[in-house]
């Protein structure tokens, strides 16, 4: 299943509280990698030149992270 994602969406590491340095990470661009997959570019909500990337797949995965509400 495709994981439907868009820039300024929001997630957190599921089993991460909301009150962790790491709570929200919120969507800052998505592109194609060489690979073929798509890959999210996220950045730390509180810190803004805190940044990873990861799998757009891992996102929709409920054991790895949990969409934030609005």
């Amino acid at each position: 299943m495709k994981t439907l994602i868009s820039v300024g969406q929001a997630y957190r590491p599921t089993g991460i509280s909301a009150t962790s340095r790491s709570a929200s990470w919120v969507i800052a661009n998505v592109y194609t990698g060489v690979d073929g997959r798509q890959y999210a570019k996220l950045v730390n909500a509180v810190d803004g030149t805190d940044f990873k990337t990861i799998g757009v797949d891992a996102l929709g995965d409920s054991r790895l992270f949990t969409p934030v509400a609005a």
